[in-house]
């Protein structure tokens, strides 16, 4: 499979070392006020909730567009940055972070945290 980026390569190393079944690019949210299409990098049914992989995120029209798919859609998008402390504008002293935090979205940086993940619990079988 094409990845578009190295940083979405990056993640998908790390989704199957965590043995997390993905779907890239399997949908296409439709949101408005003009009505614009947005396609998240994965998808992972276990937890139904998106993977955006981000290196950069500087323009409000990217940052706004992921508020109002939440509010419209009610879809979770977890963003994993390249550098969450990186600013989101020339001399702003909000960081990728700092935004993801203000607005309640889960992110972070090449290290996925396992707990985003579902864990299944192994059944012990019946002794005889």
């Amino acid at each position: 499979m094409k990845y578009r980026s190295n940083l979405e390569r990056n993640i998908v190393r790390v989704l199957e070392n965590y043995t997390v079944p993905f779907e890239y690019e399997r949908d296409r949210l439709k949101y408005q006020p003009k009505m614009r299409t947005y396609i998240p990098d994965f998808y992972i049914p276990n937890g139904d909730f998106y993977i955006e992989g981000k290196g950069f995120f500087h323009t409000a029209e990217e940052r706004t567009r992921h508020l109002l798919i939440r509010e419209q859609l009610g879809v979770d998008v977890k963003f994993v940055f390249g550098n969450p402390d990186l600013y989101i504008g020339k001399g702003s002293k909000t960081t990728y972070g700092d935004w993801c935090e203000r607005y309640g979205f889960d992110y972070s940086g090449l290290d996925i945290p396992k707990k985003w993940f579902p864990h299944k619990k192994k059944g012990r079988g019946k002794k005889k």
